[in-house]
């Protein structure tokens, strides 16, 4: 706050220069200073003096702040020192601009009583302060009445230079080279039509008389429509044959549109849905690109336009508007009967594909009230059917409108055999989900065709609680299902540690904890202890469903692993259970837990394990060797003063 009043004082201080400029007595300065006023209402009028100020300078300079003021805040973009000059300096019916007629910088900043300012790192011309900008937002029009009348002639009397009357130029050498010497045509091709669009009535004959010029037309396209970004022969990439209807309706001039097509001199025939640019696009598709709403009922209700008509994408206009999102144009197109709902582009994909892709929603709804479309059409890239879609991204009223429709497939299986259920809870939409249950047609033991997952799955490698517990809750879900690896939705939360999640699954009477996976042969308790996940482990050991001593496909439990990595707290968690055999030996290397510890030198674990009443220290394993012997072959010294005082003296490896 305040910085903004600091700024507010500098700004004021630097208006009131300007005010008192011309007073040379001092009795004048002090009457003007005391005039001033105080408080919020300074600024405004501080601004209202400063145009009076330069009302009552000579015409000409008053006519040039004008036109610098008028065109810095209507803009549509910031303007450069050099664009502004230009634009200021075009007077109705010119046909060039030499070097001579042109105003430079200074000469227009100093007829603007101090309201306009130069950056001198990007060289761009702006009013003072944003509140200047403000201020001739709410005021201009009252001040220069024909404001927005001007600068839209002035655009499109630059675009009408005889320099551009040959039409687009043939190479990027040389349409660089028309940016360079023609500094204010990348504006006036890219802007004229939002300059226009707010008078197009007051100067219809001056914009069509634009319009029916095809190199004109041409020109202006290539100025507005090339890529910013450069590559070769980038300067061609725009729709050549772009006719002035086209640029009518691309950027929504529909009173000239109005006018053209009176007028009859829009295409050959007066058919016009001939005029086709080179990208195939004609008018019809370029207004529903761009939401033009009134332009599109005005071409829809002639027959002498294809409603369906396809660019070289095979997109047609309801496609565009359907990707666009404009739903008032989708609604039109279908109630004029002329399309086909389900019409594919090159990709095979339809309307309703790219409206739920870009989450256009109203527009997903008026496409399936259609009642016209394939409800479970599979979208050929993404290989989604509507609902799954709908499902994947949590569109909850969407969904609610497909299984309304009674027509739908809720088990519908798309990319990799996904069902809708699958793709809702493996992204958490519970809503989605709910609705999905209550359907009553949810198989909810689908699995896919990749990982063999049914949806219980997917909730618990999302994380999600909530879905676990509501799928459980349906007493439906089959949670001992197996995946392609052999893995429960168990053994997937274990792996994921989710600890609430493994609670809702030991809690329900129908789940086996000690179901072995296909790649090891491990339980759940087993693959928790080899990797130390304590809390894991302890879940699972005080549910008292575990096999303590499940066997893996090495003969290894689970207090063989955990104490082969050391793991401490599990090895001590196992052991309290009582359950553990501690002489339980694998079937590889005939090893007990005991050799393991030792041999990798945990010396905490040893000392866990001798501690046991049953402990057997002078086991040997495969090759005749005791866990001394392999505590005196890896140096463990520590590890052998442990075993020699549990053997008692004299005892050799």
């Amino acid at each position: 706050m305040y910085c903004r009043l600091q700024g507010y004082r500098f700004l004021l201080a630097r208006l009131y220069i300007e005010l008192l400029r011309d007073k040379r007595r001092k009795r004048d300065v002090l009457s003007t200073l005391n005039q001033l006023p105080k408080g919020s209402v300074a600024l405004d009028d501080a601004y209202n003096k400063a145009t009076k100020q330069i009302d009552e300078q000579l015409p000409g300079d008053c006519l040039l702040a004008k036109r610098a003021i008028s065109w810095i805040t209507y803009a549509q973009r910031p303007l450069t020192t050099n664009e502004l000059c230009h634009a200021v300096s075009i007077e109705h019916g010119d046909k060039a601009l030499d070097s001579d007629d042109i105003y430079n910088v200074e000469g227009v900043i100093s007829v603007c009583a101090g309201l306009v300012a130069v950056d001198e790192e990007s060289n761009v011309i702006r009013l003072v302060h944003s509140t200047t900008q403000e201020y001739f937002e709410r005021e201009l029009l009252k001040w220069n009445p024909g404001a927005q009348e001007e600068i839209a002639i002035a655009c499109l009397t630059y675009l009408s230079f005889d320099t551009f009357r040959s039409g687009s130029c043939a190479s990027d050498e040389a349409f660089e080279q028309r940016l360079v010497k023609h500094a204010f045509f990348n504006y006036s091709a890219r802007y004229w039509s939002k300059h226009v669009r707010p008078v197009q009535n007051r100067i219809s004959h001056l914009v069509l008389g634009f319009l029916y010029d095809k190199a004109l037309v041409d020109s202006t396209a290539q100025g507005a429509l090339t890529p910013k970004y450069k590559f070769k022969g980038y300067s061609r990439r725009f729709p050549n044959r772009t006719s002035g209807l086209h640029l009518a309706a691309r950027y929504g001039l529909l009173h000239l549109i109005e006018g053209m097509l009176r007028g009859g001199k829009h295409g050959k025939g007066n058919i016009v849905d001939i005029l086709k640019d080179d990208y195939g696009r004609t008018p019809l598709s370029l207004a529903a690109e761009e939401g033009h709403e009134a332009i599109v009922r005005l071409l829809v209700e002639r027959d002498d336009v294809e409603g369906d008509s396809k660019d070289k994408d095979d997109r047609t206009p309801l496609w565009w508007a359907a990707a666009r999102g404009h739903a008032g144009v989708v609604r039109l197109l279908l109630e004029s009967k002329k399309v086909n709902v389900d019409s594919k582009d090159l990709d095979g994909r339809t309307p309703l594909s790219w409206a739920m892709q870009h989450m256009h929603e109203a527009v997903v709804r008026l496409l399936l009230r259609s009642g016209m479309i394939d409800i479970d059409s599979t979208d050929p890239i993404l290989g989604l059917t509507p609902l799954s879609w709908a499902a994947k991204f949590g569109y909850e009223a969407v969904v609610r409108l497909l299984l309304e429709s009674k027509r739908v497939d809720v088990n519908s299986m798309s990319s990799g055999g996904r069902s809708p259920m699958s793709w809702a809870a493996e992204w958490g939409h519970e809503a989605v989900v709910r609705l999905l249950i209550e359907s009553g047609q949810a198989d909810l033991n689908l699995k896919d065709s990749i990982y063999s997952r049914t949806p219980l799955f997917w909730a618990i490698t999302g994380g999600h609680e909530v879905l676990v517990r509501l799928l459980l809750g349906t007493g439906q879900a089959d949670v001992n299902s197996k995946d392609f690896s052999g893995r429960t939705p168990l053994f997937w939360a274990i792996t994921r540690e989710y600890g609430a999640v493994v609670k809702l699954l030991l809690g329900n009477s129908m789940t086996d904890v000690d179901l072995k996976d296909s790649t090891f042969s491990q339980t759940p308790l087993s693959w928790a202890a080899e990797h130390g996940c304590e809390v894991m482990v302890q879940l699972l050991v005080r549910s008292k469903k575990a096999d303590i001593d499940s066997i893996d496909m090495h003969g290894r439990t689970p207090l063989s692993w955990a104490a082969e990595h050391g793991h401490e707290t599990v090895v001590r968690l196992l052991l309290e259970s009582g359950k553990a055999d501690v002489n339980l030996k694998d079937s590889n290397y005939d090893r007990s837990p005991l050799f393991w510890a030792v041999e990798n030198g945990h010396e905490a674990v040893v000392r866990l394990l001798l501690e046991q009443d049953d402990i057997r220290a002078e086991l040997k394993d495969s090759g005749g060797h005791t866990p001394l012997w392999w505590a005196v072959d890896r140096r463990h010294d520590g590890i052998v003063t442990l075993l020699k005082a549990k053997l008692g003296k004299g005892h050799v490896g």
